[in-house]
């Protein structure tokens, strides 16, 4: 079993937090949304997570949105959380990602041909 930093910890507390409030607005909203977290992704080999993962619907068919969640001290524009987040929405086939650092949350729209990354959000 691996130790588990401070940090990490903090970040799933957060995640559990915004996980917990998403499902409240959907039920609160009757909305046919599903939320999950830390779903595992297999690609080119290699077993990611996404932290958070919107279904567009209750039987959990279609990804509406991935979220990725980190410590206040990152940068939702950063290129390294940006395309992670990306090529796990990519993989899913979600239309949307975002990025969240607890005091900001920016929304994406995964792929919009011939459109630059920042005109995307």
């Amino acid at each position: 079993m691996r130790d588990i930093r401070k940090s990490e910890i903090i970040e799933l507390q957060f995640q559990g937090r915004v996980l917990n409030w998403l499902k409240e607005i959907i039920a609160k909203e009757k909305l046919h949304f599903d939320v999950d977290r830390e779903v595992p992704i297999r690609t080119d080999g290699k077993l990611l997570r996404a932290d958070l993962v919107i279904y567009g619907d209750k039987n959990r068919t279609k990804t509406a949105c991935i979220i990725e969640l980190k410590r206040p001290e990152y940068n939702d524009y950063s290129l390294e959380l940006t395309d992670n987040a990306m090529r796990k929405a990519n993989f899913l086939g979600s239309p949307f990602f975002a990025t969240r650092n607890v005091n900001e949350f920016v929304l994406w729209e995964t792929f919009e041909e011939g459109t630059p990354l920042l005109d995307r959000r």
